[in-house]
């Protein structure tokens, strides 16, 4: 509907008795084609709540509709699994140097149930940088409902995926190193 709500969060998320989603608190939405009207009461606070507001707001950016799916992405996956995508780093404090060092957390890290499919299309609608983000609302919502090949291209790291292995080969690895130690000390 080309409005930017730039507020979404759990309490502006409601369920009715139909079991419908209906979106709540329009304080903050901007309607595209309508322009800004001034008034003499200036917004000195930045929209939107803590750890659910796209990076750009925090940096002073202008949003998008990349902004509002930011948000949502970062519903899901606390729907998903309890927690934040990226913990508690996103604050009003922000600048492009900590963001640089802020890594996303794999959904599966807390939720081991969830296919890598879906973990890609969440991380990719929770991107740090907006232009890596989905474009449109219709490409996430696809993505989450349908496997997306590209996702499966990416793999747990070995000790998230495979601990026994991971567990084994520093194992053999540090025998060799010791042995190797204890010929050179030997000789």
């Amino acid at each position: 509907m080309e409005m930017l709500h730039r507020d979404l969060k759990p309490e502006n998320i409601m369920l009715t008795k139909n079991n419908e989603i209906k979106i709540i608190d329009f304080g903050s939405v901007k309607i595209a084609g309508i322009q800004e009207v001034s008034t003499p009461v200036e917004r000195l606070e930045l929209l939107g709540t803590k750890n659910y507001t796209a990076p750009e707001y925090l940096l002073g950016m202008q949003g998008s509709n990349r902004s509002d799916i930011f948000s949502l992405g970062v519903l899901v996956y606390q729907m998903l699994t309890g927690e934040l995508p990226y913990d508690d780093r996103l604050t009003r404090k922000l600048n492009w140097r900590t963001l640089n060092k802020i890594k996303y957390n794999s959904a599966i890290t807390h939720n081991p149930m969830i296919p890598l499919w879906l973990d890609g299309a969440i991380e990719k609608a929770v991107k740090t940088d907006q232009r890596l983000r989905y474009d449109t609302f219709s490409e996430f919502f696809f993505d989450l409902t349908h496997p997306n090949a590209t996702f499966m291209k990416h793999s747990a790291p070995l000790l998230e995926s495979n601990p026994v292995l991971f567990w084994k080969i520093s194992t053999g690895l540090l025998l060799l190193g010791n042995l190797a130690w204890l010929l050179a000390f030997i000789s």
